[in-house]
């Protein structure tokens, strides 16, 4: 909810008659060409709408001036600089002059309405919002906006920008929301760079809904935008996509920026993969990779360790390999996840030299594994055939006092391994029969004791 008028303002208000005010909504045409359909979900402010709305003007973002000068009520001639320095906040919506400057404001306001037979001027209020938003008072910019509003004073088009841009740099999202709205239903069109703001409020508000609304009005209000900044506003959308695992919009915005030539960066591809990871396939993954190839672009770190995981629960080692060590080559961060995906990886691809030389890595590096990785290493040594010292690292683990039935589960199955390995049978037999049950699959433990006994008996 907007902040409704400040109690210092009642004395102005007092001999001010307020117009009735609609409520009106402007409305935007179907966008055809980009085949978005959402229902339109908008943050509702308390501000009035002007009844007698003015042609659609648009958002120049003219640069005013940083500061404001009054002329002095004295007849001396002399001009009074904004009296604050710009706010500094203790906590959000609590800046450092407290109530001193609503104070402030509304005295002139009610000093300039005396003057001016209870009128205010479009371009002195215009000028008061965008200091006051230019100097970080964006709750008392707001309180300015629907004062002049509340007495049909419409300020310029660069106020509601100014305070939009305030809002969104304090991150009061849902505020930038609530002014964009009004500010369209006052009869503005918005730049690109105020829509932009409007999107990234938005997603950054988890207003996935309203983000595509915005989205679709954006292509219909801008049809002439230049291809950095479709780029801008789908990367926006791909983002709020990620946050709620929209895949099925991400997949089809993807698909149009590629159809159309829209530029693809780094942030494409990384709200792209982190949608995949949650909901796609492999396919999706190995495309990403392949246009990383061909535009020479890279991923965040995060992407690449939520597509590392994804491959490696899809159980698609050499995809865990290739994205592992892309990692590696552009980024000096790796995580101990993707380096037990890794670890595994390598496994299960044949090259159990390669687990041994991560681990090693790992030890110098002061790096505690995990317990895949850990899996990883014992598997490693099965492959190498180093039993006694697989032996020693499965008992070492079940050293650990590890509550977890599943861990202990786990770490047996890999000790009756490496036992079968030694050839001492009963005592991998015995172990089997005693913690077969918590296990969560013993077939890794079954098939070598099989293949032992088929050979004994040929």
């Amino acid at each position: 909810m907007l902040r409704q008028t400040s109690k210092y303002s009642w004395t102005i208000l007092r001999n001010t008659t307020l117009r009735a005010s609609s409520q009106a909504v402007i409305t935007t045409a179907d966008l055809t060409a980009w085949g978005m359909m959402h229902t339109t979900v908008r943050a509702k402010s308390t501000m009035p709408t002007q009844s007698h709305q003015a042609p659609l003007a648009v958002d120049t973002a003219s640069i005013m001036p940083e500061s404001l000068l009054y002329h002095d009520t004295t007849g001396q001639g002399e001009d009074t600089r904004f009296p604050f320095e710009p706010a500094v906040y203790i906590v959000p919506g609590r800046h450092n002059y407290g109530k001193k400057v609503s104070e402030w404001m509304f005295a002139l306001l009610e000093e300039s309405m005396a003057e001016n037979d209870g009128h205010l001027n479009s371009d002195d209020m215009t000028s008061l919002i965008i200091t006051l938003a230019q100097r970080n008072y964006y709750r008392e910019a707001m309180e300015a906006l629907q004062f002049s509003r509340q007495n049909n004073v419409k300020p310029r088009i660069a106020a509601y920008s100014k305070v939009i841009s305030s809002c969104y740099s304090h991150e009061r999202f849902e505020l930038a929301l609530q002014v964009f709205d009004v500010m369209r239903r006052d009869g503005f069109k918005p730049s690109f760079v105020t829509y932009s703001r409007a999107l990234s409020s938005a997603s950054k508000a988890n207003q996935h809904e309203m983000v595509m609304e915005l989205f679709r009005e954006l292509m219909a209000d801008c049809p002439d935008l230049t291809d950095e900044c479709q780029s801008i506003a789908c990367n926006t959308v791909l983002n709020s996509c990620a946050r709620n695992d929209d895949y099925d919009t991400a997949t089809w915005l993807f698909d149009e920026m590629k159809l159309r030539g829209v530029p693809m960066t780094q942030s494409t591809f990384n709200s792209f993969m982190l949608c995949v990871s949650k909901s796609g396939t492999i396919a999706d993954v190995k495309e990403v990779v392949g246009l990383l190839d061909k535009t020479g672009s890279s991923l965040s770190p995060n992407a690449y360790m939520s597509a590392i995981s994804s491959c490696a629960k899809w159980k698609k080692w050499d995809t865990v390999i290739a994205l592992f060590e892309r990692m590696r080559a552009e980024h000096d961060t790796v995580f101990v996840v993707t380096i037990a995906a890794a670890m595994m990886g390598y496994v299960k691809e044949g090259k159990p030299e390669a687990t041994m030389a991560l681990y090693k890595e790992c030890v110098a590096n002061h790096v505690e594994l995990n317990t895949f990785a850990k899996q990883a290493l014992v598997t490693a040594h099965l492959h190498m055939g180093a039993y006694e010292e697989g032996l020693r690292i499965c008992d070492a683990m079940m050293a650990e006092q590890v509550a977890d039935e599943g861990y202990r589960g786990l770490v047996y199955k890999l000790k009756v391994q490496m036992l079968v390995a030694l050839k001492r049978i009963d005592e991998a037999i015995a172990l089997l029969e005693e913690t077969g049950s918590i296990m969560d699959q013993t077939v890794n433990c079954f098939r070598p004791l099989i293949a032992h006994f088929a050979d004994a008996r040929q």
